[in-house]
């Protein structure tokens, strides 16, 4: 009769361990679920060892595809802390699959389900400024223009919307709305008669 005994090398192994294990690398960040169109979106990709250790190094590439209605890739950004963050922008609406992969392996919960939405212009982040606002002179055009933003309360160039400018009072109003296509509106008006007026500017939803 022969025994065998294994032996193992306790620092390879180790040593092993510390590298990227793909399928126990996880995402956290909203990112991996929703998005609007047009707006760049992110997610954090937190490297892992295959022991479920988080990596403390960077070096690593991760490769991250959005599929749907359109194919498009993410800019991932080593921290070289072992964390990245992936960033990326689609222009249509529409389920996707989102696909991170190491070495042509999926991370943790990859594919993940995407949806895209339509980026639309936030009624309450809009603002208004201008000398028209505060008052003019009968007879004489007057103006001030619109500001819109997006959900971020950035700056909203595309798509079109729909102002109005209403007023209350005791004589005729002429007003005219140019969408300036930089995401501003000019509002030109004039009063044809003197006093006291009232003013709402909003969204036409």
């Amino acid at each position: 009769l022969y025994s065998i005994h294994t032996a193992l090398d306790d620092q390879k192994c180790w040593l092993k361990s510390e590298g990227v294990f793909g399928p126990h690398t996880v995402c956290v960040g909203e990112g991996l679920a929703s998005a609007y169109t047009h707006q760049k979106t992110s997610f954090t990709i937190q490297a892992r060892d295959w022991l479920h250790h988080d990596l403390q190094q960077g070096g690593d590439v991760f490769e991250v595809r959005i599929r749907g209605n359109q194919s498009t890739s993410a800019e991932v950004v080593d921290h070289g802390d072992g964390t990245y963050t992936a960033t990326y922008s689609v222009g249509i609406t529409g389920v996707y699959a989102l696909h991170v992969t190491h070495e042509r392996k999926h991370v943790s919960g990859s594919p993940f389900a995407l949806l895209v939405d339509p980026d639309a212009t936030q009624p309450l982040l809009c603002f208004a400024e201008g000398a028209g606002l505060h008052g003019a002179e009968a007879g004489t055009p007057a103006t001030f223009t619109i500001y819109k933003k997006d959900r971020q309360g950035a700056p909203r160039v595309r798509g079109a919307d729909h102002f109005f400018a209403d007023v209350r009072g005791p004589g005729r109003w002429d007003c005219q709305i140019k969408d300036n296509r930089d995401g501003s509106y000019t509002v030109s008006y004039v009063a044809r008669v003197a006093g006291s007026y009232s003013l709402s500017v909003g969204l036409v939803c």
